[in-house]
């Protein structure tokens, strides 16, 4: 958990950031059917990964009682057709589609599923990316990856990039802002702590050891997914917005469910302290899913803005809990290590450097900018990296004249350097030499 300085001091930074502060009109109570009501979605189509999941079920009801069309997506045929058949018995006249193939930890499977959708030639107005590996084993995807990393950032990465043509095309044509919604966590403060040749180790994305079991821990690789789901909607919603497309992203906070709570608690003793946090710190599936249906589906006006509370601009409000904008931690608002997640991203799913979508060509009057010095500002598509013929080397500073930002940039371009291990016992990156095998 990181402590700032500034206007706000550590306990309301800590309160914002989970919850315990609420203000305006909805808060940690509200259900999904609250923060819908009086809104006529008819016309819309989200897409729902994890839709079998009492979230996903939830969100589904929701949207389509408020008249919208979903898509439920799931790896199982069967099970996306049972969420469908459900639904359409708890909601008359139910819009809802079921398509099953969808295994985000295979991206042969992904690009098939993503295929398939667009031969429905439906609208998409939304992605909601609900499909989640929690606090599990460690295993590895179809792909060979991780299976936290893998299957809630890999895998929803992928196929936002496969589908962002379509989000793009419907926004433009029906003049109704379309939207990504990826469910993040509150987790996400509590990833791996990560050496980087630097005297302490920080909590941030081991990006040396995505795949590795050696110090694997189930919760810290589920918060390192959740930070990478924050990451992922702020950098999105920086390309869409560089791009001048009418397309916005947000990383949502449902609220912890069960398995978190016994994941976090799993010590001796933890049961019983697990059983008194229970209900004040876990939401039904009507509350989980306040944050991410309002995320989804409010008002455009509702939602913009967000960040001015916190003095960091429209970053700072992609991240949302208990139906507001809420302060993420530090690493979550790095746009450094946001863009080199997106970059590490591209290359782990074998595409060329500046080839996710979306992926915004700088205009000649941002480039004579650029190119004469001029500072990079908010709509200057050069300052979120777009894709050039020759991508410029990263050149690598020694890593006690980094800054943290800085060291997380220059992540790929160290990849390849000789680890130490982390205060937690993971192993992250880092410069100084490699312990022998008896260490």
């Amino acid at each position: 958990m990181s402590c700032e300085p500034g206007s706000l001091g550590c306990h309301s930074v800590l309160a914002a950031s989970l919850g315990w502060r609420s203000g305006g009109r909805f808060g940690a109570a509200s259900t999904a059917e609250e923060v819908t009501e009086g809104l006529d979605l008819a016309g819309r189509v989200y897409l729902i990964t994890g839709a079998s999941s009492p979230l996903g079920r939830e969100l589904t009801r929701v949207l389509t009682l408020r008249g919208a069309r979903v898509v439920v997506a799931s790896r199982v045929a069967e099970r996306a057709e049972a969420v469908a058949a459900d639904v359409r018995a708890l909601v008359r006249d139910a819009a809802v589609t079921a398509m099953g193939g969808l295994d985000l930890g295979d991206a042969d499977a992904t690009r098939r599923f993503a295929s398939a959708f667009c031969a429905r030639a439906l609208p998409l107005t939304g992605i909601i990316c609900c499909a989640a590996v929690t606090c599990a084993p460690f295993a590895r995807t179809a792909d060979g990856r991780e299976s936290h990393f893998g299957v809630n950032h890999l895998g929803h990465f992928h196929l936002v990039h496969l589908l962002c043509g379509e989000l793009i095309r419907t926004a433009a044509s029906s003049g109704v802002q379309g939207r990504v919604v990826i469910v993040s966590s509150n987790a996400h403060h509590f990833t791996y702590r990560v050496r980087r040749g630097t005297h302490r180790a920080v909590r941030t994305i081991g990006f040396a050891n995505l795949d590795d079991d050696v110090g694997y821990d189930p919760v810290n690789a589920y918060a390192q997914s959740k930070l990478a789901n924050a990451l992922h909607a702020a950098e999105l919603h920086e390309r869409f917005r560089a791009a001048g497309v009418n397309v916005a992203a947000f990383a949502a906070h449902p609220g912890f469910n069960e398995r978190e709570l016994a994941r976090a608690f799993d010590f001796p003793g933890g049961s019983a302290l697990a059983a008194l946090m229970r209900g004040r710190l876990t939401k039904t599936p009507e509350t989980a899913a306040a944050t991410v249906a309002r995320c989804a589906a409010a008002e455009r006006r509702a939602l913009e803005g967000a960040g001015s509370d916190f003095g960091e601009g429209d970053r700072a409000g992609r991240y949302h809990a208990d139906c507001a904008p809420r302060r993420s931690s530090l690493p979550a608002r790095d746009p450094r290590l946001a863009r080199a997640l997106w970059e590490e991203s591209e290359r782990l799913l074998g595409m060329k450097p500046g080839e996710a979508r979306p992926a915004p060509e700088r205009t000649r009057s941002e480039s004579g900018r650029e190119g004469a010095g001029g500072e990079r500002g908010r709509g200057v598509v050069g300052a979120r990296g777009a894709p050039s013929a020759e991508p410029p080397a990263s050149p690598v500073a020694p890593a006690d004249a980094m800054t943290r930002g800085e060291a997380i940039a220059a992540a790929p371009a160290l990849a390849a350097a000789k680890t130490t291990p982390g205060k937690s016992g993971r192993w992250g990156l880092g410069l100084a030499p490699a312990k022998k095998a008896e260490d």
